[in-house]
């Protein structure tokens, strides 16, 4: 398997909004062909010392079969206006930062 993972800001005004779109993201990415979507919020309660608290951040995980499912998954999403338009509205709609992705292959 392979994870493609998304981090990035959302302001605590765009927050909610961002949260009730997740499902409406999550069949989006999955209808291109990801095997599953998840998103997930930072907790903002200390529960270890060597925890990093990033209020407002998301992590995205979208997983794959492999590599080759990845780049047809990339390929399907910049051919129509739609996919390309939801990917845009992280940015536009929803104000996202600091975005940051990985590659990831299970060991």
């Amino acid at each position: 398997m392979i994870k493609i993972q998304f981090e990035f800001d959302i302001p605590e005004d765009k927050m909610q909004e961002f949260l009730k779109h997740v499902p409406t993201l999550k069949k989006t990415w999955e209808s291109l062909g990801c095997k599953s979507y998840s998103a997930y919020r930072s907790i903002n309660q200390k529960l270890r010392k060597d925890q990093i608290i990033e209020k407002n951040r998301i992590t995205e995980d979208i997983v794959f079969e492999s590599l080759d499912d990845i780049n047809k998954f990339f390929v399907a999403a910049k051919a129509d206006s739609k996919f390309r338009a939801m990917a845009e509205s992280y940015e536009k709609l929803f104000g996202a930062t600091n975005i940051k992705s990985k590659i990831l292959e299970s060991v």
